[in-house]
């Protein structure tokens, strides 16, 4: 089986190599072929080798400027994921005390209109009136900032 295998695989190989042709037709557009045409040129394909790099002083001093700009984004990413951290950390406590003085204004508010009935059953004056809204709107206001 692998012989006649072999045998196709050399055959078809000597037709896998071919000559380029080109030849510009009546309009003046340039073709390229594997086919001889008429007035066609063989074109001469020259594969040039790569440049071989040799590790040398230039290969160290560019390896070394890699390693240094690799190593600098490195401690740059730490320092974001170290400040992100720090900032959700700041976020929750935040919150945390904002829910502490939302109880708080809350508890105030209550006490305030506490007081407030008391006042009006034992008679108030203007002045006892005007620091009850006063407060009322103060801790309104503060409830609205912290109970969100």
């Amino acid at each position: 089986m692998t012989y006649p295998l072999l045998i196709v695989i050399t055959l078809f190989s000597s037709f896998a190599y071919a000559q380029p042709y080109q030849w510009i037709d009546e309009n003046g557009q340039v073709h390229f072929s594997d086919r001889p045409h008429d007035g066609a040129l063989v074109v001469d394909v020259r594969v040039q080798k790569p440049p071989s790099i040799k590790a040398g002083s230039r290969t160290k001093d560019i390896n070394q400027r890699i390693k240094s700009a690799s190593d600098r984004l490195a401690s740059e990413r730490k320092k974001e994921e170290y400040a992100n951290q720090k900032k959700q950390l700041g976020i929750i406590r935040q919150n945390q005390n904002g829910k502490k003085k939302c109880q708080y204004y809350m508890d105030k508010a209550e006490h305030n209109e506490y007081r407030w009935k008391l006042l009006r059953t034992q008679g108030y004056k203007q002045a006892q009136k005007n620091a009850y809204l006063i407060r009322k709107d103060r801790y309104q206001r503060d409830m609205g900032r912290y109970c969100q």
